[in-house]
């Protein structure tokens, strides 16, 4: 389990930190340094750190659950490069560093395009990770990379991911 921690826009103010989901209350003036108080954390900080032990996570296979830092993405006014941290190589969407083929889905309820469209509200921070900047044609990652989960039909389907994923994978 982990938690992300943001208290600012670029790279140095992203953390991951891997064995809690507790978080900093910003409101409170708290930081990253309320960690330095827990046991058995670890803590990745800057997007390439974070991203790097993503990539390793992925590789082992398996899963990880990760609370998103809610509080900074409304402090933010719910704007895209305040949302879900979601990281993409340029490199090719779909192939790894050893042209290995991976594919990159990413879920959330919340995944709404027209939002995206009308008034740069997204819950996903979608960052290239040679650059650190934001996605340049997030657009372009809807129905690709980024998918609108509906909760209702997960809830009530235990295989709705595996058959979502088998699609994604046969088109």
């Amino acid at each position: 389990i982990g938690t992300f921690f943001r208290n600012g826009p670029n790279s140095e103010n992203a953390h991951l930190i891997i064995g809690t989901i507790e978080q900093p209350d910003l409101l409170k003036g708290e930081g990253i340094e309320i960690y330095k108080n827990f046991d058995n954390v670890t803590i990745y900080s800057g997007f390439k750190s974070i991203d790097e032990y993503m990539q390793s996570v992925f590789a082992r296979g398996g899963s990880i659950a990760l609370r998103d830092h809610y509080e900074w993405w409304a402090i933010c006014k719910e704007h895209h490069t305040a949302g879900k941290l979601l990281f993409v190589h340029k490199k090719g969407i779909n192939q790894n560093e050893d042209n290995s083929r991976a594919t990159q889905v990413y879920f959330d309820d919340n995944l709404i395009l027209s939002q995206y469209k009308e008034n740069k509200q997204l819950i996903v921070d979608v960052r290239d990770i040679e650059t650190l900047s934001p996605y340049s044609d997030i657009e372009s990652l809807f129905d690709i990379v980024l998918f609108r989960a509906e909760a209702f039909d997960a809830i009530r389907d235990d295989d709705y991911f595996l058959k979502f994923v088998n699609n994604v994978l046969n088109n």
